[in-house]
């Protein structure tokens, strides 16, 4: 796969372009305003640009909307509605129930590979531990830790961890921290001083990450 940044397009759009081995063109805005187009190998810039024009209205619309993180709602609402689908703060085409289907899929496979790479630093993966693991639609909450009561800084035999699908709406290092968080709440059930020094083992800059996370208000 070979990447070269573009310029502008005639309507004065800047965007990365990705070049791998694929026949079709795609865009997608990322949750900071970059767009990114993926394209064929061996299109021609002509090609790839016209796609681009063709997408002005939409773009122009999108990227004025990207200025807020407090207006999140309203950028999902309106991209969806337009025939987008989000993954990891990553807006993809999806006209179809199926496309939109796929996307979700995609976002659960990923948060699965987070949480087995979070076990794996907390090694857990080699316990007795029986693991859940759930995705549902909350409305207040990120995650959440269902346990066995054990005393605290001991593993439980059984757990379920559940994630709320709206995760995908996020960037995925703030998919990130949820699963650390929620992991943590494996060995500490409460929010003490002794379970954020758990979460901060994994990720030391946790504060700035919670911190973010606050700015993406959708729950």
């Amino acid at each position: 796969m070979s990447q070269e940044q573009l310029e502008k397009t005639s309507d004065t759009v800047n965007y990365d372009l990705i070049r791998s081995r694929r026949r079709t063109l795609s865009i997608i805005v990322k949750a900071n305003g970059q767009v990114v187009v993926r394209a064929p190998l061996r299109m021609s810039k002509i090609n790839i640009d016209s796609f681009i024009d063709s997408k002005q209205r939409w773009l122009q619309k999108t990227l004025s909307q990207f200025g807020s993180k407090s207006d999140y709602k309203s950028q999902i609402q309106n991209q969806e509605e337009s025939g987008y689908s989000c993954l990891f703060g990553e807006w993809l085409e999806a006209h179809t129930k199926k496309e939109i289907k796929q996307i979700e899929a995609e976002f659960e496979e990923q948060t699965l590979k987070l949480l087995d790479n979070a076990l794996d630093l907390y090694s857990l993966n080699d316990t007795d531990l029986q693991l859940d693991i759930k995705f549902r639609n909350y409305k207040s909450r990120w995650g959440a830790c269902k346990r066995v009561k054990r005393g605290a800084g001991k593993i439980p035999d059984k757990a379920t961890l559940m994630f709320n699908k709206k995760l995908r709406y996020l960037p995925i290092e703030l998919v990130n921290y949820v699963v650390i968080h929620e992991t943590a709440h494996l060995f500490q059930p409460n929010h003490s001083v002794r379970f954020w020094d758990k979460v901060g083992e994994i990720l030391p800059d946790y504060k700035e990450l919670r911190k973010e996370m606050k700015g993406y208000n959708i729950l």
